[in-house]
């Protein structure tokens, strides 16, 4: 009776042999195809546990990437947009002062009314200024056509208000979705009141001719265009500076992508890659192990036939 449990226990540890065997090659495979794809699953399946975090993962870097999409693409369209602002400032400064002079007695000028001409198609270009896209950056969410047509803005009268009659885009908001929280409005069009302003101004110089009449309708319309454009002087800038504030606030937050999306990638790499010299010592260990089921199977097996015979005979 011992001797034939001794022999059932020989072919148990056979069978158990034959199955290590068999686990250690599965894993020996496994490793050796982590060491070729440098992955350390070749499929979801392979690593189940980790599912779950590397599918977040990668969904988040996803949005991540889409975020900056974002941001680099508006930030383009700022830059364009503070580029034409800068130069409206110049423009204004230079009428500016050829005006207070002009309003002035003995200041007789006959080229003024065409460099107001020229002042006004410089502001007409630089707000039909479009981005990389060729989007328009000053009309709105109109994003083709002209923003600013110089032809339907009317010669101001005496005590007139500043029009936006030269405006040709819509009334849209330019919003963009910077994070998972915040919408940022970056909207600047040619219809805002501070390039009203200077439209007129630059309106009244191009139309009207200085008879240093202080009691005459020319010399008062000519310092209703002295006090636009001093207003004006305070309210482009504002918008210049909003331009450079709303920049600053998405290169902080493209920062912040940046950081958080270098995070993942690490955590990416660790829960997904292998350690190439890890793996290579696992595949030898595992080699060596494989050699050693390998023969503690064959040796099994010889006795488990041996036993066999003998049984056979007796």
């Amino acid at each position: 009776m011992p001797e034939i449990a001794t022999r059932a226990g020989d072919y148990a540890r056979f069978q158990q042999q034959n199955i290590n065997r068999i686990n250690t090659g599965k894993a020996l495979d496994t490793t050796q195809g982590q060491l070729t794809s440098g992955q350390k699953s070749l499929a979801y399946s392979d690593d189940p546990n980790n599912l779950t975090e590397v599918f977040n993962i990668k969904t988040e870097l996803n949005k991540i990437t889409q975020y900056k999409n974002n941001i680099n693409k508006v930030d383009g369209r700022l830059e364009v947009a503070e580029t034409s602002l800068n130069t409206i400032l110049g423009i204004m400064q230079e009428f500016r002062s050829n005006l207070a002079r002009i309003v002035q007695p003995g200041n007789k000028d006959d080229a003024f009314q065409a460099f107001c001409n020229n002042c006004l198609q410089g502001m007409a270009d630089a707000l039909n200024a479009v981005d990389s896209e060729k989007n328009n950056v000053f009309g709105g969410t109109m994003w083709q056509g002209t923003v600013v047509d110089l032809s339907a803005l009317p010669t101001p009268g005496l005590g007139s208000n500043p029009t936006t009659a030269y405006y040709k885009g819509d009334q849209g908001q330019n919003i963009v979705h910077i994070n998972d929280n915040n919408n940022m409005d970056y909207t600047f069009r040619a219809d805002d009141p501070a390039i009203a302003e200077v439209f007129y101004a630059l309106k009244i110089g191009a139309t009207t001719t200085p008879d240093y009449d202080e009691s005459g309708p020319n010399m008062q319309k000519l310092r209703q265009a002295l006090n636009a454009i001093n207003q004006a002087t305070e309210d482009v800038p504002a918008m210049l500076a909003r331009v450079g504030t709303i920049r600053k606030n998405l290169s902080v937050t493209l920062t912040n992508h940046t950081t958080i999306e270098d995070n993942l990638k690490v955590l990416d790499v660790t829960l997904t890659e292998v350690d190439p010299v890890e793996a290579w010592i696992l595949l030898m260990n595992l080699k060596a192990q494989l050699e050693m089921n390998v023969a503690a199977t064959a040796q099994s097996a010889e006795l488990t036939k041996t036993t066999l015979n003998a049984l056979m005979k007796s």
